[in-house]
């Protein structure tokens, strides 16, 4: 049986009733960061065994000029993701790479250094390119690296067996995620005969399309009756 830990993009730490519903979150902060103490606190404020995957800021993932921070910036951004990914106690940590990282071999270089710099036993890195990288492109080089590749699997073309992190966004004329779109989402994943899916959604209704995701997926796994 699959277990799906289906979740919504948050701007600040879940409160009780969405903890009651669900037991994943995607944590995406905005605005400043806070002090790593008080990411230890809401860590302390939610339920044993919740999951939350932490997002990094987009300033510790690029300088100004828009390309992948290196040396003492670099430096500096490992030590304060590694510092705020362990005190959240988040399973993973999602780098959300801009279109100005290109597929091209400079680039390439730039994002072993800076997976390396990141990398951490203790969390997974997740990795959610865009722009010019395609799918198997992107999920091959990932492999190298040994860093999760994740995308909107209602967007871009994978195996069903290749993701074990997805990301949804609610953008542009989907402004919703419908029943028809969470079964297609659900046979897209593959989720018959998987052991375990993370299913993070960014949307004005977020909460409650997670929710519906699980019971389709339940639906999804039955055996057929008669």
């Amino acid at each position: 049986m699959t277990t799906i830990h289906a979740g919504a993009t948050l701007e600040r730490n879940p409160g009780p009733k969405y903890c009651k519903d669900l037991h994943f979150a995607e944590l995406h902060l905005r605005g400043p960061a806070p002090k790593v103490s008080t990411l230890r606190r809401w860590r302390g404020d939610l339920p044993e065994g919740f999951r939350l995957a932490f997002v990094a800021p987009h300033g510790a993932i690029h300088g100004s000029n828009g390309q992948l921070l290196r040396g003492d910036d670099l430096a500096e951004a490992a030590s304060w993701l590694g510092e705020a990914t362990r005190a959240l106690e988040a399973f993973a940590l999602v780098l959300p790479i801009s279109g100005t990282v290109t597929p091209g071999q400079r680039d390439r270089e730039r994002l072993r250094a800076y997976f390396g710099a990141i990398q951490d036993p203790g969390f997974d890195l997740v990795w959610h390119p865009s722009g010019l990288w395609e799918a198997p492109t992107a999920l091959a080089f990932a492999r190298r690296c040994g860093v999760t590749y994740t995308c909107d699997p209602l967007e871009h073309d994978v195996p069903p067996a290749s993701l074990s992190y997805a990301r949804l966004q609610a953008i542009g004329a989907r402004t919703r995620l419908g029943d028809g779109l969470l079964y297609d989402l659900g046979d897209r994943l593959g989720v018959i005969g998987r052991s375990e899916i993370h299913v993070a959604i960014e949307s004005a209704r977020a909460h409650r399309e997670a929710v519906r995701l699980h019971a389709i997926v339940n639906e999804l796994e039955r055996p057929d009756e008669g």
